[in-house]
């Protein structure tokens, strides 16, 4: 049976464009395998994302941003945050009380529930056992109980200002990382193509 590599030989494909067909499942290709078409549909150069580009330069720019801040709009900001915190904790702690209620008017149900026969006793336990371990890894509010403290305006800042720095060094290096591999990728391609 033909795959869907192979499928094409029977009509006559050229050597050049089964290569490049199945070029499409390897490595500098890989991310074409799933799209419509042939060996055609790779680029003859291939562009990097520019996620890791754009969100260096958000991050620079929020950096600058922080740094011009003034100790009222720091302190204005801490507020906002922690109160969005805690919304946030609170409609958690909400949703895990209301499965949590759930989870136990089913295993009041399960436990009530009379099997027909012996054979349907393992059954039985095996709903109950679901039930018991959903709530113990679905409701626990451990990570919520506790309100998170409330940092100062100048706290607020150096944290925010470590996390854009750490962003910035983070997207520098997968930017240059992101180059690097495009072109390999590009590289590998122009090989391929070169030999066929």
């Amino acid at each position: 049976m033909p795959t869907g590599y192979t499928d094409a030989i029977k009509n006559g494909i050229s050597f050049q464009a089964f290569a490049l067909n199945c070029a499409r499942g390897f490595g500098a290709c890989i991310t074409l395998r799933d799209e419509a078409g042939g060996g055609e549909s790779i680029p003859d150069e291939f562009q990097p994302s520019d996620y890791h580009f754009k969100a260096l330069a958000h991050s620079r720019s929020l950096l600058a941003t922080l740094e011009s801040m003034t100790s009222l709009e720091c302190e204005f900001k801490a507020a906002a945050e922690h109160a969005e915190s805690e919304r946030r904790r609170s409609e958690r702690l909400q949703e895990l009380g209301d499965l949590r209620q759930k989870y136990e008017e089913m295993l009041l149900c399960a436990e009530a529930w009379t099997p027909p026969t012996d054979g349907h006793s393992g059954l039985k336990e095996f709903m109950v056992k679901q039930i018991t371990d959903s709530i113990a890894w679905d409701c626990d509010t451990q990570f919520y109980d506790t309100p998170a403290a409330q940092v100062s305006g100048s706290e607020w800042l150096e944290t925010a200002k470590l996390k854009a720095a750490k962003d910035i060094e983070y997207h520098k290096q997968q930017w240059a990382e992101e180059q690097r591999r495009t072109a390999e990728r590009n590289a590998w391609v122009r090989d391929l193509r070169a030999s066929l």
